[in-house]
């Protein structure tokens, strides 16, 4: 076996075992932080979550914001 080869699979074998641990510490941070996690019947955008530049959640109303309801900018 070439050095080459394994090196890769050395690397491989250290991805495959470091990424879960890794993802468990990132999840568990976040849970401890009381950051929900994103479910996919969550219709809501990154904008919607975001602050605004006064530090409000934004308003109900898309229109408001000067966004319309697809995210892009007002005809």
């Amino acid at each position: 076996m070439q050095a080459t080869t394994a090196k890769t699979v050395l690397l491989l074998l250290f991805i495959f075992l470091t990424n879960p641990t890794a993802a468990h510490a990132i999840a568990r941070a976040a849970d401890e932080d009381g950051i929900e996690p994103w479910t996919s019947d969550d219709d809501r955008t990154a904008r919607d979550l975001a602050p605004d530049r006064n530090g409000d959640t934004g308003s109900a109303d898309p229109a408001a914001d000067g966004v319309d309801e697809e995210g892009g900018e007002p005809a």
